[in-house]
């Protein structure tokens, strides 16, 4: 906050106020992924979304993994 706000300019009531506003800030954007996080739990304890899930991944992977192998040679 330095390069925004002089520090040494501001008092007990402007710093209270931009700690609400970071923390207000933070909250809206942190709680919609702990709510996503919450859903990708409950989905993943299923055998099958589980394993979608690795084939997806391995997918991803050996996509990777070529495009590497392609591109130094």
């Amino acid at each position: 906050m330095p390069t925004l706000i002089d520090l040494g300019s501001i008092g007990m009531r402007d710093y209270l106020m931009l700690l609400a506003v970071t923390f207000a800030v933070l909250m809206i954007v942190l709680i919609p992924y702990m709510m996503l996080a919450s859903r990708a739990r409950t989905m993943l304890k299923q055998p099958r979304a589980l394993r979608a899930l690795n084939r997806v991944a391995a997918s991803i992977l050996a996509g990777t993994a070529a495009f590497i192998a392609t591109r130094a040679a």
